[in-house]
């Protein structure tokens, strides 16, 4: 089951391990990163950061549609987390199963940006994609 679809730029952190994860009973946290998902070495340093009980996996944003529309996640109390936007609204377009998306923080972008809050600063053109039909309704996904 999909516990929380959440997009922060620092993926695994303090905040997903300490208050998210218990709080939510998650056993898995699944980050949706094309770039994590070729580097070994990234990898490697979420496993580090990940809580100790939890199964981590790192996929693509094609190959956690695949996984995320199967049958397989069925038996995790799942965190998905994104590190943008993009990414998020991807998944949560391709699988049924997301209902509602978490934004966290975000890096300082530029001049084009709009502060949502004191860590959360989308760019104007991703903004737009929030406001997208099929993400705005709450009853259908």
């Amino acid at each position: 089951m999909i516990k929380l679809c959440r997009v922060d730029s620092r993926l695994v952190h303090g905040q997903t391990v300490f208050s998210w994860y218990p709080a939510l009973k998650a056993n898995a946290i699944l980050v949706v990163s094309d770039e994590y998902a070729a580097s070994k070495e990234r990898i490697q340093a979420l496993r580090i950061a990940k809580p100790a009980d939890a199964k981590l996996v790192v996929k693509s944003v094609e190959d956690s549609i695949v996984a995320l529309n199967g049958s397989a996640v069925d038996k995790y109390e799942l965190i998905v987390v994104t590190g943008n936007v993009h990414d998020a609204c991807e998944v949560a377009r391709a699988c049924p199963k997301i209902t509602s998306v978490n934004l966290g923080g975000a890096r300082p972008l530029g001049d084009s940006v709009k502060e949502l809050g004191p860590a959360v600063r989308f760019p104007n053109p991703i903004l737009m994609k929030l406001r997208k039909p099929w993400l705005m309704e709450s009853s259908s996904r």
